[in-house]
């Protein structure tokens, strides 16, 4: 039997297809090529990456993923890896 985090994970065709997800988000939001995006993409390297781009990402993200964050989630969300590991414990602990 499949548990309810395996399912949310399969869901969104694993971590990879969550990881090119939010590069596309992250893309899309500040206007940027997703091959400018790596692990250590935060808003010390990237210029749009400013307070209301990382509002949008926020948003677009929850909405994407159908999931909420909470204020120390979105705190945390200091770069493209962190944002992916926050968005893949999300899923995780959906139900």
């Amino acid at each position: 039997m499949q548990s309810a985090k395996s399912y949310r994970i399969k869901k969104y065709y694993g971590k990879r297809m969550i990881e090119s997800k939010v590069k596309n988000i992250l893309s899309v939001v500040l206007d940027i090529d997703e091959s400018e995006i790596n692990n250590g993409s935060s808003p010390e390297t990237l210029r749009a990456w400013d307070s209301l781009n990382h509002f949008n990402i926020i948003t677009a993200i929850e909405e994407e993923f159908e999931i909420h964050f909470d204020d120390v989630q979105i705190l945390e969300m200091q770069s493209y890896k962190l944002i992916c590991v926050i968005v893949i414990e999300a899923l995780e602990c959906s139900k």
